[in-house]
């Protein structure tokens, strides 16, 4: 999904999303009447984002770029290069899927923060994160903000990318608890903290 919904909408990227589980995903029976088909897996999903359609264009579309760093990320999930499972190291992951073609740090700290459930990934190349930052008198260069806001958990940005005028106006106020292999860390949120210096 953070590969799909590069530099697209968010109804954009459930569109392709949807079409990918309609064409290829498999059929289940579920009484509650919410799912009907299963993601199709990592093989299945890079021969389908490769195969062209009878039209003569790919499954998805997508720049060709794009669609050549999806497969090249299926397969390697496919072929155990990329280990996203549960349980996996969260910077292992990062060095196996910085290794992918056309994967960032952006996209990489967003699959680490959904896939991965890193409460630290934090998508600091984001546009909508360094406005807010900005907005807040915050420096915006990502290696400043990440150094800012180490070690919160990046979770609390989620909203920020496209609701940037919303956080800045009414930061949270409740303290983040990152709990990490080595130490659990409670205090008050850095941007709370500066908005307040900037005050009156």
């Amino acid at each position: 999904r953070a590969v799909i919904g590069q530099q697209v909408s968010t109804a954009a990227a459930r569109t392709h999303g949807a079409r990918l589980a309609q064409r290829y995903g498999e059929p289940i029976d579920d009484p509650a009447g919410g799912l009907t088909r299963l993601f199709p897996d990592m093989g299945t999903l890079a021969d389908a984002a490769g195969t062209p359609s009878a039209g003569g264009q790919a499954v998805l579309a997508m720049p060709a770029a794009r669609r050549r760093t999806l497969v090249a990320l299926a397969r390697a999930i496919a072929n155990g290069e990329v280990d996203l499972g549960a349980g996996a190291d969260w910077e292992l992951a990062r060095r196996q899927l910085a290794q992918v073609p056309g994967l960032g740090p952006w996209t990489i700290e967003l699959i680490a923060m959904r896939g991965l459930g890193d409460p630290d990934a934090f998508t600091a190349t984001d546009l909508g994160v360094r406005q807010a930052a900005a907005a807040l008198g915050l420096p915006d260069s990502p290696a400043a903000l990440t150094r800012r806001a180490a070690p919160w958990c990046g979770l609390t940005t989620r909203p920020t990318p496209r609701r940037p005028s919303e956080s800045t106006a009414r930061p949270s106020t409740r303290p983040c608890r990152t709990t990490s292999r080595s130490r659990t860390t409670t205090a008050r949120s850095p941007w709370t903290t500066n908005r307040r210096r900037a005050g009156p």
